[in-house]
């Protein structure tokens, strides 16, 4: 039976991928229409546009996971449909079950590539879109961390371990020098909260040097003049969908302890931890969909309803993300809709064909 889920594994790896690949490019061509209305804006050129529509590619694949899962599920289950495969399989004793066992297992292969992919390489490309529109709207440059950024000003640096949004940075540190590259003055804060005019560093640990003399002095708060403006800050900010879960999490404590509401990252990372369960439960769905049609007549026009309800579902997995946020409803709920929505569903359409 190991060649059987094989063979069906393969089938809809195929329909998968080209199911994904239309609306990426299509998503992409629009989001560089969005770009290029900048170009002109500062030094931003076509080539700055191009360069940060594919940074940004990998996320948007990866947000059309779930339902490229369904309708690829749909598309290879009901070729086999259309070649009386199925029935040969269900003669043969398989049941719906069985014949998804090939889906499940290349679904979680395609999980495993997705999440490490959001983990680790959306991130960084994503930091790297952001210093592109840093640059060329400002012409300031700034050289990324991990979760970060330097920066310089006159004979002043600034490094930020982190930034949560465009008005919250987490665990910065400003280094002042003379114009004889002597250091001057060393500022430490846990975190700041970032104003048009100015910076309201947090718990701060002041270290001035003069000649072989240090002084220390610690402040609650301490306000500094702005670094980099908010428009600047608007320009690093990466959409919490693509920073990794730790960074989420490190952000939603920072956002919290800036007294500001952590519910979009918060939601973002519940998000993370669901499309594993959300995915899996289209696919099981689409399968069935596609047994309780088989054998019925034309599968064509099932197939349509089901490419239909697949798009359904995935305005409105959006559609619910954005209420939730607009309504205030908590992020784990707002999380888990989809995905009991999806569960339910498939349950009710399996135990239809069993």
């Amino acid at each position: 039976m190991k060649i059987l889920d094989l063979y069906v594994a393969r089938i809809f790896l195929a329909c998968f991928f080209l199911v994904i690949l239309v609306p990426g490019v299509l998503f992409s061509l629009f989001e560089l229409i969005s770009q290029l209305d900048l170009v002109g804006k500062g030094t931003f050129s076509t080539r700055d546009a191009i360069s940060i529509v594919l940074l940004t590619s990998p996320e948007r694949f990866i947000e059309l996971v779930p339902i490229s899962v369904f309708l690829g599920a749909l598309a290879g289950l009901g070729r086999l449909s259309d070649r009386g495969e199925l029935i040969a399989m269900e003669a043969v004793g398989r049941s719906v079950l069985g014949v998804s066992a090939g889906i499940v297992s290349a679904c979680l292969l395609i999980i495993l590539l997705s999440f490490v992919t959001g983990e680790f390489v959306v991130p960084s490309l994503g930091q790297k879109a952001a210093a592109i529109r840093l640059k060329a709207k400002t012409n300031k440059g700034v050289t990324f961390t991990e979760g970060g950024f330097w920066a310089k000003r006159n004979n002043t640096f600034i490094h930020v371990g982190s930034v949560a949004g465009k008005s919250t940075a987490e665990g910065v540190s400003i280094y002042r020098f003379d114009a004889n590259g002597t250091l001057k003055s060393y500022i430490s804060a846990l975190s700041a909260t970032i104003n048009k005019s100015n910076w309201i560093l947090h718990d701060v640990t002041v270290r001035r040097i003069s000649g072989l003399e240090t002084s220390t002095e610690h402040l609650p708060v301490l306000r500094v003049d702005a670094f980099l403006k908010t428009k600047d800050m608007k320009a690093l900010e990466l959409s919490p969908e693509s920073l990794s879960s730790r960074d989420l999490w490190r952000y939603i404590k920072a956002l919290k302890k800036g007294g500001q509401n952590p519910d979009h990252f918060v939601l973002a990372l519940w998000r993370k931890l669901t499309r594993p369960l959300f995915s899996l439960s289209l696919a099981l769905l689409a399968a069935g969909l596609v047994f309780q049609a088989t054998g019925r007549g034309s599968m064509g026009p099932r197939l349509t309803m089901g490419i239909v309800a697949g798009l359904i579902f995935y305005f409105f997995d959006q559609i619910t993300m954005q209420l939730g946020l607009l309504w205030g409803i908590n992020p784990v709920v707002t999380a888990f809709v989809p995905v009991v929505v999806a569960a339910s569903g498939a349950g009710i359409q399996i135990k239809r064909v069993m």
